[in-house]
């Protein structure tokens, strides 16, 4: 066995955590492949096979095939769970194929045939190994590494890994040793489910402690510390180990949330939080996460959420026809929310989670009839009952502990800067934070409340709760997605009654857009509060504008809690909107990237289109124009609606949300929608290349492959799929933001709408919306070139920003 001692580089020391912007533009490591040019004697005259997957990828987003391609003699490609593409999902077919770009062989090692077998073996000398862990012990990745490093121990030939960061960290072992009575291709080795090590280390580990004895060598990264999680990397390529693994959150929890998967209760696949959502239809989601909450489990909060599920369990159950037989089920539950990394045990909290759900439930609650739980917890205790959480608490201190101590022997990064405490105190205060100094406006007024699950304040309580215990709140109003978030986009809103208050919630979303003088009898004044993207194309902001109008037309006080505009107050961008085509995803003359927060959003519109109501925007503090949501400090990202799961999400969508307005997937139906950009009928490595080619400022495309769960190519969708019934796999790009300050929203979706017309005239069309999105026909009528369209933006932008300086609430 061989390990390889990095190259030298600075020492990452005492860099201060808030030096954000110099974090996010330079990457503080290098990856094991990034460092292969320092490494290629262990290539040279060799026959080179590797193992890997879309996540194998260096730092510039070239994937690691590309680059072995070019550097050594590679002759065959291994693809292990999800496919060498990243299509399949969880569970699914892996088949033999060949490489689209290279040509070479492509042999499944998932299914059928885990390990590789000595003919796929003959025309290699060096097996290598490159994709992306998630520091679980259940993911597969690390099983089929461990069952290639035994076919190159019989056969005789070198195993190579290119090390990448453990992305929870290298700090925290969490969980019970797995009974080998237990061990499955969901845990081989008796290894706790939070190991702590990276993919080298690990291998390291296995190759001694289990006697692999194959020629093992690790290509070590450079500049990674154990106290690193992935985003402290500077590493700006996190691509989805798989397809339900969308971000770093998602790995956190993961760790410890996995066990769900072996109870009838979901853990949020079909959704766009898959394992952060916990829930069922049999469970009632306030009850839950209130008990959760008064648990006081360390580091993290638990929201109520109603979610249902596009696949997996409780989703739909659709015919040959793509016709659903069985439509999906609303499940109530919970989000886990992570808001102290040192503090959190992922183990312990899922362990919390399940036993009181089973209390709670004993009637609902199941394990899996095939008792799959016991290989998710690698032993049979838990589904047993054997313990109580307390003692299972202590076992996992000392199991985790021995681990730690045997396992710290194969450490190849020994360093861990003691200074990085992970987590930042919240710098920003919420409108509705600041109720207490403005409760004087709702004295003895009766009130009224826009809403939906985002609208909550920075310790995650909700604000239909904190003006329902500090004011006369009479009235709940809920807007597109439903007051609990639980509709789709386009999906129907009813009225009903709220289930913790009592008190009656009227849908301004479909037939009726604004409250009517009935809905506001006992209403004095209307209050809003629901976080925004930015985005002309929001149907929030028209919703507020509604809501305004009725607030004048009936002379009732509007006030609006204000909230950070998560894509910054700095940024400018898009062509201003005709009024003539003017509609709920665009009521008035501003551009897509509007810069401005609710509250000065509501100011604008109030004033420059004469809406005229008594308007009062609550302020928030401590938010400055140039900050990023995850810049603010504040912990309480609720997805606004389903489709809009992460800030990185919110990003992009100011651009290419224009992609609804095509008959090109704009990636609903996948864990990241608007990044997502693709079609069956398009080549993914030729649309990346040529967008790359083109060097647009702040953003980079990666070739991928996605089979949507719903809308545009999914098996349900009767209009653009061309098999009803089976899902067809998309060809595509993903949007990488890589420079935020230089990306250019609006810009770089135009650009990508316009390259695939060009690259499939015959193929790609635009839609009846897209005037709508657009906020003018010239879109589709190809009336201007790009360059000419990029002078547009620029203009119609700066005007816009001249006028909506006005409304200022904060300064730079």
């Amino acid at each position: 066995m061989v390990t390889l001692a990095p190259i030298a580089t600075k020492t990452r020391a005492s860099e201060s955590k808030q030096d954000k912007k110099d974090k996010k533009t330079e990457a503080n490591v290098k990856l094991g492949i990034d460092n292969i040019d320092n490494y290629l004697n262990l290539f040279k005259d060799k026959k080179v096979g590797l193992i890997t997957n879309p996540s194998g990828i260096d730092s510039n987003f070239e994937s690691s095939i590309d680059v072995l391609n070019k550097k050594t003699n590679l002759t065959t490609l291994f693809a292990a769970e999800h496919g060498i593409r990243g299509n399949s999902q969880d569970g699914g077919t892996v088949g033999n194929e060949v490489d689209v770009k290279t040509g070479l062989p492509v042999y499944s090692l998932y299914g059928s045939t885990v390990k590789p077998t000595a003919d796929m073996l003959k025309n290699i000398d060096v097996l290598a190994y490159d994709m992306q862990d998630v520091g679980a012990r259940f993911y597969t990745f690390i099983n089929t590494m461990a069952y290639a490093m035994q076919a190159a121990a019989e056969n005789n030939k070198t195993f190579v890994v290119f090390d990448r960061p453990d992305p929870v960290g290298g700090t925290e072992v969490q969980g019970t040793i797995l009974d080998k009575a237990y061990s499955s291709f969901v845990g081989m080795f008796p290894i706790p489910q939070r190991y702590g090590l990276t993919v080298g280390e690990l291998a390291q580990f296995i190759n001694k402690e289990y006697k692999y004895n194959c020629n093992l060598v690790v290509v070590p990264m450079t500049g990674w510390t154990r106290d690193m999680y992935y985003d402290e990397t500077g590493l700006k390529t996190w691509v989805m180990p798989s397809p339900n693994m969308p971000t770093l959150d998602t790995a956190i929890v993961y760790t410890g949330n996995c066990i769900f998967e072996g109870t009838n209760v979901s853990e949020g696949r079909g959704t766009t939080r898959p394992f952060e959502y916990i829930g069922a239809p049999w469970i009632n989601s306030i009850d839950l996460a209130e008990k959760m909450n008064s648990l006081k489990l360390p580091g993290v909060e638990f929201r109520p959420v109603s979610f249902t599920p596009t696949f997996s369990k409780f989703g739909p159950v659709y015919d040959s026809k793509g016709k659903v037989k069985t439509a999906a089920q609303a499940c109530g539950g919970v989000q886990t929310y992570v808001v102290d990394r040192n503090k959190y045990n992922s183990v312990k909290t899922a362990l919390a989670i399940l036993y009181t759900i089973r209390d709670m439930y004993p009637k609902d609650f199941q394990y899996r009839s095939d008792n799959y739980i016991d290989k998710l917890t690698g032993n049979s205790y838990v589904r047993e009952g054997k313990y109580t959480l307390k003692e299972l608490y202590k076992m996992i201190d000392k199991e985790s502990k021995a681990f730690k101590d045997l396992s710290s022997k194969y450490y190849i990064y020994k360093d861990t800067d003691m200074s990085n405490k992970h987590d930042i105190k919240a710098k920003v205060r919420l409108g509705i934070d600041n109720l207490e100094k403005y409760i004087d406006i709702f004295d003895g007024k009766k009130v009224g409340l826009i809403t939906n699950p985002s609208g909550m304040n920075s310790n995650f309580e909700s604000t239909i709760d904190v003006l329902n215990s500090k004011t006369s709140l009479t009235t709940l109003f809920a807007a597109e997605h439903g007051i609990r978030g639980n509709s789709q986009a386009g999906g129907t809103v009813g009225s009903e009654t709220d289930v913790k208050t009592g008190l009656p919630v009227y849908s301004i979303y479909g037939s009726t857009l604004k409250p009517t003088p009935d809905m506001l009898k006992n209403v004095d004044i209307l209050a809003y509060d629901m976080q925004d993207v930015g985005a002309r194309f929001y149907t929030y902001i028209n919703t507020m504008a509604y809501g305004m109008q009725a607030a004048a037309e009936n002379n009732k006080t509007f006030v609006v809690f204000d909230r950070p505009n998560p894509v910054s107050g700095n940024e400018f961008q898009g062509n201003i909107l005709d009024m003539k085509y003017s509609s709920f995803v665009g009521m008035y003359p501003i551009i897509q990237r509007y810069g401005l927060t609710i509250g000065e959003y509501a100011k604008y519109i109030n004033k420059e289109f004469n809406i005229n109501c008594n308007l009062v925007v609550i302020p928030m503090s401590g938010w400055t124009r140039d900050m990023y949501y995850d810049e603010t400090g504040l912990k309480t990202w609720v997805m606004p609606s389903p489709n809009m799961p992460t800030l990185d999400t919110a990003i992009v969508y100011t651009g290419n949300c224009l992609f609804e307005g095509t008959n090109i997937s704009e990636g609903r139906g996948t864990t990241r929608p608007f990044e997502l950009i693709g079609a069956p009928w398009i080549n993914s490595i030729d649309l990346a290349d040529k967008l790359n080619s083109l060097n647009i400022p702040g953003v980079k495309f990666r070739a991928t492959t996605f089979t949507p769960q719903f809308s545009k190519y999914s098996s349900s969708d009767l209009t653009y799929n061309t098999t009803p019934g089976k899902a067809q796999a998309c060809g595509g790009v993903q949007t990488y933001v890589v420079d935020r300050d230089k990306y250019n929203s609006v810009k770089t979706a135009l650009t990508m709408i316009y390259t695939i017309r060009d690259m499939y005239p015959d193929k790609f069309k635009f839609i009846s919306s897209i005037d709508r999105l657009a906020g003018d026909s010239y879109v589709k009528d190809g009336t201007y070139t790009i360059e000419q369209l990029n002078n547009i933006v620029d203009r119609d932008s700066a005007s816009f920003k001249a006028v909506a300086e006005k409304y200022f609430i904060y300064q730079k």
